[in-house]
């Protein structure tokens, strides 16, 4: 929700008349929220509040030029060792970052155990960072960043002399 649609949510909350000095549930909390913000938070309710855990996440990126610029495609895959929930349905931050300076972040919505983002950029990207600012209750691990060769040069033989051909 952000912070202050969240906080606007815990005032009507604490203010609402059939709640106040009564019993309130998580129902209730989340039919508040939900009216407060306009936003549906089944899913979100369903899995971190009644679910159970929390996500593991592992991610890789590869990044190739194209003719309408570098094209950056991040793999995030997720487990949670339990089946309630299978996985957990979010938001999540990545932070693109490249030599140069430049420095991008993107919210993307995981909604799959494993998922594919993809990304075209026009300067180099040499980092990619899953949550950059740490807000979701996780364990990640980048699987792999490097860069597949681009190209490949063969050298002339040696020491001399050798055979005319290379065979690989």
């Amino acid at each position: 929700l952000g912070d202050s649609v969240f906080f606007r949510s815990l005032r009507a909350y604490a203010n609402a008349p059939f709640l106040k000095y009564g019993t309130a549930t998580t129902d209730d909390f989340q039919r508040v929220c939900e009216s407060t913000s306009g936003v549906g938070l089944g899913y979100f309710f369903d899995e971190w509040i009644r679910g159970e855990n929390y996500p593991h996440y592992g991610y890789s990126w590869s990044s190739r030029d194209t003719t309408g610029g570098l094209l950056v495609r991040v793999t995030i895959t997720q487990s949670t060792g339990t089946a309630n929930p299978p996985f957990f349905t979010m938001p999540l931050d990545l932070r693109f970052a490249g030599r140069s300076g430049s420095d991008t972040a993107v919210t993307v919505f995981n909604d799959a155990a494993t998922q594919e983002f993809a990304f075209v950029f026009h300067s180099a990207v040499d980092s990619v960072i899953l949550d950059p600012g740490h807000w979701v209750l996780k364990e990640s691990v980048e699987l792999s960043n490097e860069l597949l060769p681009v190209s490949a040069i063969l050298h002339q033989n040696s020491p001399n002399p050798v055979r005319t051909t290379t065979l690989i």
